[in-house]
Parts: structure tokens; sequence; C-alpha cells
């Protein structure tokens, strides 16, 4: 028989090259290596979700708010008046302190002068009753006093009141056909006579300028013309000259002509 050699065990040589490893599972991560870490980023996150509707409201300046939240939110009428009250009193007390300062009136000081112009009672203001020449003067007249002037004009040329005041008469009259009476604020009467209509009524306020009635010949009259008067206490008189009375008032009739 042939020598044959026995048949060897199956238990593998110990293996001496080093195993080789990818470096991906060189070395565990920090993640595994510390349990600590994963407890530190659960933290976090809880914080960050739970403190993330606190930092975008800090940061947005656009962020939505709640009606009921807006309401507490918004100011009462109360409380913004008084803020409105105090920013007055405290821009008056600058503003006084710096016009003492530089010597000049205050913002305050003006305040306070501007309510008392506002009582200050504007000026009257006069026209001339109409665009007629002055044809008679306040004068004797066929041995009668002419108690007031006469300014001759077209048949139905416009008459208006010399100012503004109250209607106390307005209709037919003895010696003048139709008569308006008008009772000024300063306590004046203005009188006109002799149109040929008139369009106001007693007890109507007119104003300085307004057509009243147009130029007749009503009456005692020789031709179209205005009859204006004035009159102190009542229509009756006593009467005053109307041609100084109105220059005094900055209205001027202009020259007589007894021939117009």
């Amino acid at each position: 028989m042939g020598r044959h050699s026995a048949p060897r065990s199956p238990v593998s040589r110990p293996r001496t090259e080093p195993i080789r490893t990818s470096p991906r599972h060189a070395r565990p991560s920090l993640w595994r290596r510390s349990p600590a870490v994963p407890a530190a980023a659960a933290v976090l996150a809880v914080w960050s979700v739970a403190g993330l509707p606190q930092l975008l409201s800090a940061q947005h300046p656009y962020r939505a708010v709640p009606r009921a939240a807006a309401a507490e939110m918004k100011p009462s009428a109360e409380a913004r008046l008084a803020e409105a009250d105090q920013r007055v009193s405290r821009d008056s007390r600058d503003a006084a302190l710096s016009g003492r300062a530089a010597g000049t009136p205050s913002r305050v000081a003006l305040r306070s002068v501007a309510p008392a112009l506002s009582l200050v009672k504007p000026v009257a203001h006069w026209v001339r009753p109409s665009a007629g020449v002055e044809s008679s003067c306040f004068c004797m007249r066929w041995g009668v006093m002419h108690d007031g002037i006469d300014l001759a004009g077209p048949l139905g040329s416009p008459i208006v009141a010399v100012g503004d005041g109250v209607v106390t008469e307005a209709g037919p009259a003895d010696g003048f056909g139709l008569w308006v009476v008008i009772r000024h604020d300063n306590g004046d009467y203005s009188i006109y006579g002799h149109m040929y209509r008139y369009y106001v009524k007693v007890g109507q306020r007119v104003r300085a300028g307004q057509h009243i009635a147009d130029i007749g010949a009503n009456g005692r009259s020789t031709g179209p013309h205005l009859h204006f008067g004035i009159a102190r206490g009542s229509a009756t008189g006593p009467h005053l000259d109307p041609v100084p009375w109105l220059h005094a008032r900055g209205v001027d009739i202009g020259p007589y002509n007894p021939d117009a």
C-alpha cells in the first residue's frame, strides 16, 4: 500500500492579517459615543418649538393677532384723550420755555390771543344803492325840504340794499308810490322810493348789495329815479344827508347834476 497522509482537521488557522474596514465604520460617531448628545438635541428641539411663536412675534412686524387679543391691546378712548392732553401740555410747556428763552411770543401766548381775535365784530360793508347820477340834493326844493337825494337812472335799473339789515316796510307809500325801508345793524334806516317793482318783504334779512327793487317813476315823480334817504331812530326821521353819510362809510356818490 502506498503511504497516505492523514486527513487534516478543518480547524482554520488563526488569521494574522488585519481586518480591513471602511472609513465610515472606522470610529463610532459622536452621537453613539455620548448618550448625552441625543438628550441635549431633544431638549433643544422642544425649546425651539415652544419658543418659536414668541420669536416670530418679536421679530416679525406684521404678525397676525387674534381679535380678542387685539381688542385688549387697543387703548380706550379715554386713554387716547389722556395721552393727547399730556402731549399738548408737554408741547405747550416746551414752547413757553423756548419762547421765553428766545424772547419771542410762544405758541401758548398766540393761542390765548386767537379767541379774542375771533370775537372782534367784522366791519360793516356798505355799497352804492344804484348806479344813477345825483339829480336832486338833500335840500329845500319848491319850498319843501327834500329829505333825501334822487339818483336818476333808466326805468327798471336795479336798486340794491346799501348795507346789511332787516326790511321794515315794503309796499305802497304816500308820495313814493312804492317804497322799501331797511333797518340796519347800526340803528339807521335806509329809504328807497318811486320803484317800479320790489322783491323783498317785511321781516326779511338782506345783505349789502342785494337786489331789492327796480327803478321806476311811481308816486309824485317827474321821471325814473331812485329817491334814497337816511333816517335815524325810525323811518320818519330825523333825516340825514345821505351823501356825507355814505362818504363816511367809503361810498362816493359822485358829482351833483340837477340836469340829469
